[in-house]
C-alpha cells in the first residue's frame, strides 16, 4: 500500500473485478462448515434456529442508501462519493490489502444483533494474527475473552460484519464489509495457539480511508497476554477477583493457578 496526502493508494480494483495484483494460486479457499454463523453446523448449546443458511454477498449496484444520498447531497459530495466507490471499493482483496492485514496487531470488529442493535469490540494479536487466504476470505482467530460472546454471538444471528484496520505508525486505514462465521474445528485452528474459534469473513466492499485524522503512535510493548507457542500465557488480575473467580469456565487455566 502506497500512501500520499489523499490517503493510502491501492492498486485500483473495481467492484467484481480481481486486479492487477490480485491473489495468486497458492492461496488456498477454506471449507465453509459453519458451527457459529451462517451454515449447516450446529454449534453446542445454539438452537439451530439461530443459525441461518450461508448467503454469499449479493453484487449491489451501489454501497450508498437514500441515508447517503442526502447528506451527500447536503455538502456537494455525491460526484466525489461515486468515484471513490467506483475507483477504490472492490469486493475481493488484492495482494497490497493481504500485505497490509498481515502487517497489523489488532482490528475493530462491528456487529449487530438480530434487532440491528450495534456493538464494536477490539480484537488483537502478534502481526499476522488475521490473514488473507484469498481473495475472497479473511480469516483470523478467537481468543479467550471475558466469556460474554457478545460479537461472536451476533454472527449467530445476523453475519454482517463491519471490520476496520488501523495503521497508527505509518499511518493507514482499511475497511472490510461482509459476511462472517465462526467455527470451533476450523482447520486454521491449531495454527493460532489458544484459539478458540476461527471467524471467517467474506467480503462484499474492501476500500481504504484516508489516515489524515489517525494520530501517529508507536507500540511500547506487545501485549503478554496474546497466546504464543511455548509461552505461558498469564492470567489477568480480574479472573482473580472475587467477584468472577467462582464462576469461570470449568477448564479455564485461571482456576489452577
Amino acid at each position: 500500500m502506497q500512501e500520499d496526502a489523499a490517503g493510502p493508494r491501492l492498486t485500483r480494483q473495481p467492484r467484481g473485478s480481481t486486479g492487477r495484483r490480485a491473489l495468486g494460486e497458492g492461496a488456498r479457499p477454506g471449507r465453509m462448515r459453519t458451527t457459529i454463523g451462517p451454515g449447516a453446523g450446529h454449534a453446542p448449546g445454539v438452537p439451530l434456529a439461530f443459525m441461518p443458511a450461508l448467503r454469499p454477498p449479493v453484487a449491489m449496484a451501489s454501497m450508498f442508501h437514500e441515508g447517503s444520498r442526502a447528506l451527500q447531497d447536503r455538502f456537494d459530495t455525491r460526484r466525489l462519493a461515486d468515484r471513490i466507490e467506483e475507483v477504490l471499493v472492490r469486493d475481493a482483496f488484492t495482494e497490497d490489502d493481504r500485505e497490509f492485514i498481515g502487517a497489523q496487531r489488532m482490528l475493530f470488529l462491528a456487529t449487530a444483533d438480530h434487532e440491528g442493535r450495534p456493538s464494536v469490540s477490539y480484537k488483537g494479536g502478534d502481526p499476522g494474527f488475521a490473514r488473507v487466504l484469498d481473495e475472497r476470505t479473511l480469516a483470523f482467530p478467537s481468543y479467550d475473552g471475558n466469556g460474554m460472546f457478545v460479537s461472536l454471538g451476533n454472527l449467530a444471528r445476523n453475519p454482517h460484519v463491519g471490520i476496520l484496520f488501523i495503521d497508527f505508525e505509518s499511518p493507514g486505514r482499511l475497511r472490510v464489509n461482509g459476511v462472517a462465521s465462526a467455527r470451533d474445528d476450523d482447520p486454521l485452528l491449531a495454527e493460532w495457539p489458544g484459539a478458540q474459534l476461527v471467524v471467517r469473513v467474506t467480503p462484499r466492499e474492501v476500500f481504504p480511508n484516508c489516515p489524515r485524522y489517525v494520530h501517529r503512535m508507536e507500540v511500547a510493548e506487545p501485549s503478554p497476554f496474546v497466546p504464543r507457542e511455548g509461552c505461558r500465557t498469564p492470567v489477568p488480575g480480574w479472573k482473580r477477583a472475587p467477584w468472577a473467580r467462582d464462576v469461570l469456565a470449568r477448564d479455564d487455566p485461571a482456576r489452577a493457578r
